[in-house]
């Protein structure tokens, strides 16, 4: 794999918040896009209460593409339940 894409994937990062202390709501969810040391191109994500470790999934996806693709869905879904950027 090239370093130019490699530099392009490692820029596909998002961390959203959701805070809302009257009903008592602290979570985060962060995204990215990253490569495997096979190659292969995966979806990061980890979601939970703000100051505990949190859960984590990696998704294999097909190529970079499905990947943005993926991102972008996800993160339009967090904005969408009150998440926003920090």
């Amino acid at each position: 794999m090239g370093n130019d894409i490699q530099t392009d994937i490692s820029r596909t990062k998002l961390v959203l918040n959701r805070i809302r202390p009257e009903k008592n709501e602290r979570y985060f969810c962060a995204l990215a896009i990253t490569c495997d040391l096979f190659g292969e191109t995966l979806l990061w994500r980890i979601w939970g209460r703000i100051g505990t470790g949190g859960r984590q999934r990696w998704d294999v996806c097909p190529d970079i593409a499905a990947a943005a693709r993926s991102f972008t869905k996800l993160a339009h879904r967090k904005h969408k339940r009150g998440y926003r950027s920090t």
